[in-house]
């Protein structure tokens, strides 16, 4: 079974995202929170273990791969506290992976994640 969403928005690096002011941090994860409510196919609870695949569509440079992991961060928690997953442990998600792909203009960026059970 695999879990598939896709927001409309590229995250922020954690170089933007640690300079940012305490207020803005908790927008940015609400927002977060209504793309997943909004476009999640359903919120059933995934019972561990799982992989997840995150895939950032972007039309400009692409993050270095510590930038890339850290991005995610902020979006697995909220896939936690809406229920999705029982928690983000070792014991939960055994494997993330990582991906970009090259999209031809700023309008088609977007991220997919990928929730499948192993």
């Amino acid at each position: 079974m695999i879990w598939t969403v896709e927001i409309p928005i590229l995250p922020k690096g954690p170089n933007v995202y640690m300079r940012d002011h305490w207020a803005i941090h908790r927008r940015y994860k609400v927002n977060i929170a209504s793309l997943l409510l909004a476009n999640m196919p359903n919120r059933n609870l995934i019972p561990g273990p799982v992989r997840v695949t995150y895939t950032e569509f972007h039309a400009r440079r692409p993050k270095d791969r510590t930038n890339l992991a850290g991005a995610y961060k902020p979006i697995e928690d909220q896939i936690v506290r809406l229920g999705i997953l029982k928690d983000d442990t070792p014991e939960i998600v055994v494997d993330i992976q990582y991906a970009q792909e090259k999209v031809p203009h700023v309008r088609d960026q977007k991220c997919r994640i990928d929730i499948e059970r192993i």
